[in-house]
C-alpha cells in the first residue's frame, strides 16, 4: 500500500514574508554561523532587537501593513543568493537600497550592524 506524505512536507525555506521568514531573517542578521572541519563557530553580528527593527522596516507582504522601506521578496532572496555565492576574496554584493536605509534607521538608535543580514 502506498501512502502519500507530500501534504506533510514543510519547506524550511520561506517563499514569502511570514513568521518563518522573520525568524530566519533575525537569526541570520544577529549571528554568523560557520562550520568547517567539524567545528561550528558563532559570531554575534547585531542584537535581535536591531534585526527585528530592520525586518519590520523591509517586510512587504501581499496585503496588510507594509514596512517603511519595503523590499520585494524576490529582490531580497536574490541579494541573499549573491551573498551565499560570493567568494571570500570577492567584494560583497551591493545590498538593496531599502535594506541599507532600514539598517541606517535601526542602527541610529541601537548601534552598528553590518549589511550581512
Amino acid at each position: 500500500m502506498a501512502v502519500s506524505v507530500a501534504g506533510c512536507y514543510q519547506n524550511p525555506d520561506p517563499t514569502e514574508w511570514n513568521a518563518k521568514a522573520k525568524s530566519n531573517f533575525i537569526a541570520g542578521c544577529s549571528t554568523d554561523v560557520t562550520a568547517k572541519g567539524g567545528t561550528t563557530t558563532s559570531i554575534a553580528i547585531a542584537s535581535s532587537d536591531t534585526c527585528e527593527c530592520i525586518y519590520e522596516l523591509i517586510k512587504k507582504p501581499e496585503s496588510g501593513e507594509q514596512g517603511k522601506w519595503g523590499i520585494d521578496w524576490d529582490d531580497l532572496k536574490d541579494y541573499e543568493s549573491k551573498q551565499a555565492d560570493a567568494k571570500p576574496a570577492d567584494a560583497p554584493p551591493t545590498p538593496p537600497k531599502n535594506l541599507t536605509k532600514a539598517i541606517d534607521e535601526c542602527t541610529a538608535v541601537a548601534g552598528p550592524v553590518t549589511s550581512d543580514s
